[in-house]
């Protein structure tokens, strides 16, 4: 069960698959999964052209958590990322671009005034009558053809009923 987040699923894993480590090479896992590290995060928020952004402590769907779990969720991910880069942090990217009316509604009152989802459910009219919840174009690649392809055509390919990341 994912209530209130993925916490037993990662525990169940662990407990029954061997680690990754013992068969796939650490070099490739560090260049394809390894993420940021505190010193990449203090340093892109130095830069003014990035934004740093609450994406939560371990990346629980949102809509499942009840209020006291949402509520840690965002605002402990969001007290570190403070504490790193000096910065007020007030945007999240929605873990799995999962949430609702009332996601959004507790993000808004913990002062969270920029929300993003790479995409958009059956339910997309509704949400984005939030104003503040801006559809965003994932890039998970260093490719620049990747990037490139799309800035130019990910709103319209937003548009259509396929899934893009």
């Amino acid at each position: 069960c994912l209530r209130p987040h993925p916490e037993a699923m990662y525990e169940k894993i662990e407990r029954s698959l061997p680690p990754i480590g013992s068969f796939t090479p650490r070099a490739y896992l560090n260049d394809h999964y390894a993420g940021m590290t505190w010193d990449h995060i203090r340093e892109i928020a130095r830069d003014p052209l990035f934004e740093v952004g609450i994406h939560t402590i371990d990346h629980p769907f949102l809509t499942l958590c009840d209020d006291a779990e949402m509520e840690r969720q965002i605002k402990s991910n969001r007290e570190e990322l403070e504490h790193v880069t000096g910065k007020e942090v007030r945007s999240i990217a929605y873990p799995s671009g999962d949430y609702d009316r009332k996601v959004a509604s507790k993000c808004r009152d913990i002062g969270i005034d920029k929300r993003y989802a790479v995409f958009l459910r059956n339910d997309a009219v509704e949400r984005m009558q939030d104003l503040s919840s801006i559809p965003r174009v994932g890039v998970y690649k260093p490719s620049l053809s990747i990037v490139g392809f799309k800035v130019q055509w990910g709103n319209f390919l937003r548009r259509t009923p396929l899934k893009f990341g």
